[in-house]
């Protein structure tokens, strides 16, 4: 058994040399087909963030809890244990659906209304069937084939505009007609100023979505067709007339994704997403609004795709918030090592009517040739020297923190991060590789997930979230108040005005550890009131803690991890205690499971019939025989009154019934319960 074979795996490989299971494209043909850099690296990253074909919406997201298990139960000489699987800790529900890059779907520039006039008389060359375009400049084409998931606004839509925010809106003039001879299409060309920026902005998006262009071997020529023919002979006898009067200009403010149907020919291109050069959009004028046609006026009030000053005015309040959140977390002994911004979107939307992202939080760490950063020094030097293992220099940017507000705006903080030249330099000489220069993209954001465990900006982040969690979790009235969790992409449908969302309205741990005592519906009451006050511990612990200081922030999270679940609570007072034997060890791993499946009925009991608190041993103690164990269960009420109490002995007996029911029991399974003070107990511990 020292070989384990995994369902995720396709080759067999030695617990002792690889106790986890890794994406390993050494040990596994699916990896090294599908890796890029033939580093081993975690399955989900992997597949989430490196296949550009594939999008995802998650359903839902949980954590578990669950025990190690033994390799070989029947042979006692062999104590080796390994874990369910190495994402033991989360439960995802993920959708997955294939995008591909279709002809059907573009990035494109659009002239204004205004400039129509001037290039409509030339659509009556164009033969009908071809008339499925509006007048463009192709900048990517293919493109995306968006399906209205999450990961399309994730992996897509914002990291368009996160790139367009750094370029200003420009002017393209149009000053000829010019032709390719080869396909008999002619087109009006930019001029040279115009091209140039044209080139510039195509060669960004190009970097940032690479994979359009991996069957594209032509050389960018920026253009705008007006005309096809079918025949050299058609193109000549209407090239005299394919001649610009004259020459004309239009602002580039937006980009825009088109696309049209897969199942119907007849259906032209049409706008499903609208993306602003620059870093905001501001409301149109009332002299605008009033110039275009009275159908776009329809669609500005229907759609509302602009902001009012009273919205703009609502995000800037927002901003000011943000602000002094981020001054808590980054104060002053921390923040002179990192550059940071906020980026006002302003109005834009993603799509039309969509979800506004009205402020970006950018955090730059500063790079540093002859000194060391020092943000964080205990946890780089001390905790993380070896973990950085890959080339970190992050142009790619990664969400931190994505928050949604009831008025449905959002705000998106973003870090990045990079090494600084020395380490760089030691990174090379050590591994002897020519790095590449790391590009906008999915390798770097998974490449930061992968290597680096908690670089040192999240410490700060990861501070404030706990502080943040513990506080509110700490004052929550589980028993009364509903906690709503719902997926990013659920829309509540409301009815009579009241949102219907997912209700989770109890507090429940699910655990697959011994004695299996969460069995039941919701988590018992006092196993609860037990957390809530481990919750208020933990708050108690950070406000005693001065977190301004970069050695107690990396104090205050080992103190959490070093808090033990202590048995019995110091507010118990007696114990009731649970003795089985048996003497094969098959046998008594029956009876444990037989017993165990009855203690959560009995735990129901105490709490709803004799409203006792009590607290549950987390782990069954197992006798050096291997064949003999002890239970314990601890009770806030003193032996006497446990013992005197007519409906507890009735509960006890209830189960002590059920557990003599077992129709496979040998005369080898024992099982005595006694009742004794917590004195007594610890005295019989020691002893």
């Amino acid at each position: 058994m020292s070989n384990i074979s995994h369902p995720w795996r396709i080759c067999l490989f030695n617990l002792n040399a690889n106790p986890g299971f890794t994406y390993d494209p050494s040990r596994n043909i699916c990896a090294k087909i599908t890796s890029q850099s033939q580093i081993n690296r975690r399955l989900d990253r992997y597949l989430i963030h490196t296949l550009y074909n594939l999008s995802y919406s998650i359903e839902n997201l949980s954590m578990i809890a669950t025990d190690t298990i033994p390799i070989d139960s029947f042979n006692n000489d062999n104590n080796q244990r390994i874990d369910l699987s190495d994402h033991y800790a989360l439960q995802l529900i993920i959708n997955f659906r294939t995008r591909s890059i279709s002809h059907r779907s573009a990035l494109v520039i659009l002239p204004t209304i205004d400039t129509w006039p001037l290039i409509d008389p030339y659509d009556v060359y164009y033969e009908s069937s071809m008339k499925i375009w509006p007048s463009h400049i192709n900048l990517l084409w293919p493109f995306y084939d968006l399906n209205d998931c999450q990961d399309d606004q994730e992996d897509i839509l914002l990291k368009l505009r996160l790139l367009l925010c750094q370029f200003s809106s420009f002017s393209i003039k149009i000053n000829e007609i010019d032709s390719f001879i080869e396909n008999n299409v002619s087109f009006m060309k930019c001029d040279e100023q115009s091209t140039n920026h044209l080139k510039q902005l195509r060669g960004q998006l190009a970097q940032l979505f690479s994979n359009c262009l991996k069957n594209d071997r032509n050389t960018y020529n920026p253009h705008m067709t007006v005309a096809q023919f079918d025949s050299q002979e058609e193109f000549n006898q209407a090239k005299p007339s394919l001649i610009l009067n004259e020459s004309f200009e239009f602002p580039v403010q937006y980009l825009y994704i088109l696309q049209r149907p897969h199942d119907n020919d007849t259906i032209p291109f049409h706008i499903v997403h609208q993306i602003p050069l620059g870093p905001m959009l501001h409301s149109i004028s009332y002299k605008q609004f009033n110039s275009v046609h009275v159908k776009l006026q329809e669609f500005f009030q229907s759609m509302n795709p602009y902001e009012s000053n009273e919205s703009y005015q609502r995000k800037q309040d927002k901003f000011e918030k943000f602000s002094c959140c981020f001054q808590q977390v980054f104060n002053k002994d921390t923040l002179h090592c990192f550059t940071h911004s906020f980026l006002p979107y302003g109005s834009f939307r993603i799509g039309i009517n969509g979800q506004d992202v009205d402020a970006v939080f950018l955090l730059n760490e500063i790079k540093s040739v002859n000194t060391e950063t020092t943000f964080d020094e205990t946890q780089i030097n001390g905790n993380f020297k070896n973990e950085i293992i890959y080339c970190m220099n992050i142009e790619a940017l990664f969400s931190i923190i994505s928050t949604l507000f009831n008025d449905q705006t959002k705000v998106e903080i973003f870090v990045q991060i990079e090494l600084n030249n020395e380490q760089l330099i030691e990174l090379k000489v050590a591994n002897d590789l020519h790095l590449p220069e790391s590009i906008h993209g999915v390798h770097d954001i998974e490449r930061l997930l992968a290597h680096v465990r908690a670089p040192p900006i999240f410490q700060h982040l990861l501070i404030y979230i706990l502080k943040q969690f513990f506080s509110t979790f700490a004052q929550f009235n589980w028993s009364t108040d509903a906690f709503c969790l719902y997926p990013e992409s659920y829309k509540p449908v409301t009815y009579s005005e009241r949102p219907q969302i997912y209700q989770r309205g109890s507090m429940r741990i699910i655990s697959l550890s011994p004695p299996f005592n969460n069995a039941a519906r919701a988590t018992k009451k006092s196993t609860r009131n037990l957390i809530i006050q481990g919750f208020q511990h933990v708050v108690q612990l950070l406000d005693s803690i001065n977190i301004i200081i970069t050695e107690d922030k990396s104090n205050a999270l080992e103190q959490i991890l070093d808090l033990n679940n202590d048995f019995p609570n110091e507010k118990m007072k007696s114990i009731d205690q649970i003795i089985t034997s048996s003497e094969t060890i098959n046998e008594f791993d029956s009876w444990i499971g037989w017993i165990k499946s009855h203690l959560s009925f009995f735990f129901s009991d105490c709490e709803e019939t004799c409203h006792y608190t009590f607290q549950s041993r987390n782990a069954i103690a197992y006798q050096s025989t291997k064949n003999k164990a002890l239970y314990a269960i601890a009770f806030q009420v003193d032996s006497t009154t446990l013992q005197q109490c007519r409906k507890f002995t009735v509960c006890l007996q209830k189960f002590i019934d059920q557990v003599n029911s077992f129709v496979n029991r040998a005369t080898s399974m024992k099982f005595s319960l006694k009742i004794i003070s917590i004195d007594d107990w610890k005295l019989e511990r020691i002893k």
